[in-house]
């Protein structure tokens, strides 16, 4: 999921070979989807 078009600022290996899994960051990435999940969450209660 790519929500801005920065990464390249962020991330030096971005669209280049080294550009692999490894680099990730699972757990900023695993907090970013739970706080997600929540927004999305809040947002369809919103409407009931």
């Amino acid at each position: 999921m790519m929500l801005t078009d920065t990464a390249f600022y962020r991330n030096s290996y971005y669209h280049t070979e080294e550009d692999t899994y490894e680099k990730l960051n699972y757990k900023k990435l695993k907090e970013f989807l739970l706080a997600l999940e929540k927004v999305l969450i809040d947002l369809n209660n919103a409407w009931d």
